[in-house]
């Protein structure tokens, strides 16, 4: 895992003070690479690319980054992890290609110079990456299928600038930094900027499995769609209606392999375990594979263990697996007073545009690896997105299916539902499930994800909208993008809602806060349950085996998680990641948003209503509150023009 980072002349000049800006952008991306960090400038000073490295493979052979070429006519900066490189060095060693390293850095380097960006569909992994070809004088940018790694740029008249992260493109490009109001919008309604959007208005991310191409003897720029998900190629596998052994069997085959591959050989790691089926599965298959212990993980983020029904405790729940998994469990609080400095960090730290509660503790899971002598936090995120996982999607589907049955019944109450009058009744009597339910329709495709975070009347309350066009900006998630328009008449309306969260949520939200967090310690982050092909096939199931009988969601991981631990922990409730620290009364008051609020000016100086301060400090909703005040401190800096990055 590394940082990279590039400035790139548009006008046929050499870079403007290119030596001292490059190294500033990499001291704000130390943080992501700490054992290594070296630059390249071309011959001609049109190109200044940027690396640090943090050492997972090949950790013994001293290499340069950015990597170049034996031939020295290719150049590599490189964020991301291949965990199939060895069979596909053993592939281009066939070939005559000769390496120097063991690295998957060189694998990486020297299939996209011998065979083009075609190589990295053969690739099972992640990156962000540029690669330069001198004597073309070709500037390729990339991002993988799910988004698990970033790329941020800046583009003017005379030069383009990208980076892993945004704080080094504000730092070195002498710009006024505005906020993309459309980002803004968006952030509040999804917690994140729209896919290719920041919270700061002029800078860009690359969208995911897209590749930029810069041609600087022609001066010419172009976007392509490099990589796309393939779930139809397990169409004629459900086709064939597999029993249920067939089908879980199948899973249990694609997680094993998944999980068995990205365990580190080189350095240690450590794995969450919360007491839920994703992680609970992860660690199954961990302990299949791994010699020796597996070392686990779990965070209190409440002060009492929660709890539904007749449900093991969350707590007991995840002590119980690791008694039966045989793991090295660790425990730590994640509401001790060192977690305000972290909030006030990361909240003022918001110019992607992400607004999440959750991001903290993802930063706190990172940092006790990292006290733990770890450098790889494996996680199970994806299958909640996949499988129906979230209490909103599911309670969506039934009433889909209810309404369904009732044709004329179901149009008129989503007509009154979609009414002005109707969502301002639902919305005062909470009827939230109804509400969501509302907006999901399959022609065309929309529905409400699990991380929105309120409805039109909220923003409607908040922002003048004489002032500011909202067609478009609150559609950007919930939404399938048009290149899938083929596939869509094959899908169910679950399967609808996996794609959507594959291809809109899960790059630009999800794996967007949880690689900001963890990489904040220095840590790198593998999501055993985000290969492509395991990714592919959960979107493929149908709805029967993702609803079973409509009440049990995920219900091929229940299933799992039963033959492998047992019905206790198969049917326990959904508790969710964790309970964000500003809902804890202590440490909200020393966190004092509203303080922070109350001060801030830009709730004068944005479109907001002129009431927006008093319901941001008198809500109910927790939320707002949080995002209102991730807008307040990251504005301020803005306007300091402090993008200084410190790491605790």
């Amino acid at each position: 895992m590394c940082g990279i980072a590039g400035i790139v002349s548009l006008n046929g000049k050499p870079i403007i003070d290119g030596g001292n800006r490059i190294h500033t952008m990499l001291k704000l991306l130390h943080h992501r690479g700490p054992d290594k960090q070296g630059v390249f400038f071309s011959p001609d000073g049109w190109v200044a690319l940027g690396n640090t490295r943090l050492a997972i493979v090949d950790t013994i052979t001293p290499f340069e980054v950015p990597m170049i070429s034996w031939d020295g006519d290719a150049i590599l900066t490189y964020n991301g992890e291949v965990f199939n490189y060895r069979e596909e060095r053993a592939r281009l060693e066939r070939q005559g290609i000769v390496f120097r390293t063991h690295s998957d850095t060189e694998v990486v380097l020297a299939a996209l110079q011998k065979e083009g960006e075609q190589c990295l569909s053969r690739f099972d992994g992640f990156w962000g990456f540029a690669l330069y070809e001198i004597s073309k004088k070709r500037l390729l940018l990339g991002r993988d299928l799910l988004g698990k790694r970033h790329v941020f740029y800046y583009q003017n008249d005379h030069e383009f600038v990208f980076s892993s992260e945004i704080n080094p493109i504000l730092a070195v490009v002498k710009e006024s930094w505005d906020i993309d109001i459309r980002s803004l919008l968006s952030s509040f309604e999804f917690r994140s900027a729209p896919p290719g959007a920041t919270l700061v208005k002029k800078i860009f991310r690359l969208q995911a499995g897209y590749h930029l191409t810069i041609e600087l003897a022609s001066q010419k720029m172009h976007m392509n769609r490099a990589l796309k998900l393939h779930p139809e190629k397990w169409f004629d596998f459900f086709e064939k209606n597999p029993s249920e052994t067939e089908i879980l069997e199948q899973c249990d085959a694609l997680i094993a392999a998944s999980c068995q591959a990205r365990i580190p050989m080189e350095v240690g790691y450590i794995a969450t375990l919360s007491g839920g089926l994703d992680s609970t599965l992860m660690n199954v298959y961990l302990s299949r594979f791994k010699k020796g212990l597996v070392d686990t993980l779990h965070g209190r983020s409440t002060r009492a263990a929660p709890q539904k029904g007749d449900d093991v405790d969350e707590w007991m729940a995840s002590r119980w697996i690791s008694r039966h998994l045989n793991t090295r469990h660790f425990e730590f609080d994640m509401l001790d007073d060192s977690a305000v400095k972290l909030y006030q960090q990361q909240a003022a730290n918001s110019f992607d545009g992400v607004f999440s509660e959750g991001l903290v503790n993802f930063y706190q899971l990172a940092m006790q690896a990292k006290q733990h002598q770890k450098k790889v936090l494996l996680l199970s995120d994806g299958p909640d997105e996949f499988l129906g996982g979230y209490d909103r999607d599911i309670a969506a589907y039934r009433l889909e299916q209810r309404m369904s049955n009732e044709h004329w019944n179901g149009k008129i109450v989503r007509h009154f539902c979609r009414t002005a009058l109707g969502r301002k009744i639902l919305y005062k009597a909470k009827a939230k499930h109804l509400l969501n339910w509302s907006w999901l329709s399959k022609h065309p495709f929309y529905f409400k994800p699990a991380h929105s975070s309120g409805q039109y009347e909220v923003l409607r309350q908040l922002f003048d909208f004489n002032h500011v066009v909202i067609p478009h900006t609150l559609d950007s998630y919930g939404t399938i993008p048009s290149d899938y328009a083929d596939l869509l008449s094959e899908l169910d309306i679950s399967q609808c809602m996996a794609l959507s969260y594959a291809t809109r949520s899960l790059p630009d939200y999800y794996n967007l806060r949880t690689d900001r967090a963890i990489m904040f310690a220095s840590i790198e982050l593998r999501l055993p349950m985000q290969t492509t092909d395991l990714v592919e096939f959960m979107i493929a199931v149908p709805a029967q085996w993702r609803f079973y009988s409509g009440r049990w969601s995920k219900y091929l991981f229940r299933k799992l998680v039963e033959k492998h631990v047992g019905t206790h922990i198969a049917y326990r409730h959904k508790y969710g990641f964790a309970y964000p620290g500003w809902m804890d009364i202590q440490l909200a008051k020393k966190l004092d948003l509203e303080s922070t609020i109350q001060d801030s000016s830009i709730f004068n100086e944005l479109p907001f209503k002129k009431n927006a301060k008093r319901f941001f400090l008198q809500t109910p909703h927790g939320h707002y509150r949080w995002m209102a005040y991730c807008l307040a401190r990251s504005y301020e800096r803005l306007k300091n023009r402090d993008f200084e990055v410190n790491v605790m």
